[in-house]
């Protein structure tokens, strides 16, 4: 399987599971706001934050720079909440003001066990930054509330598109000061990895539980074909990551 053999002068992360847990995060969360008389079990929570994140990506993914009107990542996900209660019959659990508070919860996640501290020993390596759907105040308290120490947070919101768009792999690098060839972008998703393949980035993909959306015959093929720059297995993570280009 290729290898990165030179440092990226940049290092883009995807943030939702790659950086931050937000599956663990938003089932805990809702759960802690209906109990101890939840309508739901647990798993069944865990199902609705899988529904919630999925809306939202699908909301991004539809939009075309230049002919939808752009959203936000905050006003797809508290739009997703108000479709999602009414589908699973709890729409009278929570008044509106509830509803917009719940919805914030996309900015309180916690990051991923190795995060803090691979981000901080990559920061010594390559110069760091976000690259995400989320918006920019998303970020900003994602940051803050995780402590994630990235050198530089650059969103989607910043080109007026949603990955895999190309303009928003292509801008994050012309913003900062890289040719696309020069930069990776680090994620969890191999869609997301393509994309910025495609954009001219390298790719280096993260294995996370849970977060893959492709199939497993899909990933095989990924694995198998080689375009992936890195690919890092199993619990490695972010530690593994600085490991690897410490020895570039």
């Amino acid at each position: 399987m290729p290898d990165l053999n030179t440092v990226p002068k940049a290092l883009l992360f995807d943030v939702f599971g790659t950086v931050v847990d937000w599956r663990s995060s938003v089932t805990r969360f809702l759960s802690s706001k209906t109990n101890p008389n939840s309508p739901l079990t647990d798993n069944q929570w865990e199902q609705f934050a899988a529904e919630w994140y999925e809306w939202y990506l699908t909301a991004a993914h539809d939009y075309i720079p230049g002919k939808s009107q752009w959203q936000k990542a905050d006003e797809l996900y508290r739009t997703a909440l108000d479709e999602l209660v009414l589908k699973w019959g709890i729409d009278q659990l929570w008044t509106k003001t509830q509803k917009d508070e719940i919805a914030m919860i996309w900015h309180h996640l916690e990051p991923r066990p190795d995060s803090v501290e691979g981000i901080a020993q990559l920061n010594s390596i390559s110069k760091t930054c976000t690259l995400s759907d989320g918006n920019k105040s998303l970020l900003a308290d994602l940051l803050t509330h995780g402590n994630l120490p990235f050198n530089q947070v650059l969103s989607a919101e910043d080109f007026g598109a949603y990955k895999p768009h190309p303009s928003v792999y292509q801008g994050a690098a012309r913003r900062l000061g890289f040719e696309p060839g020069d930069c990776a972008l680090v994620a969890a998703h191999l869609g997301d990895c393509e994309g910025a393949k495609r954009a001219g980035l390298k790719a280096i993909y993260i294995e996370r539980a849970k977060e893959e959306r492709w199939d497993d015959s899909k990933v095989q093929n990924a694995k198998a074909e080689g375009w992936v720059d890195c690919w890092i297995e199993g619990e490695g993570g972010f530690m593994e990551l600085s490991d690897r280009l410490k020895r570039c």
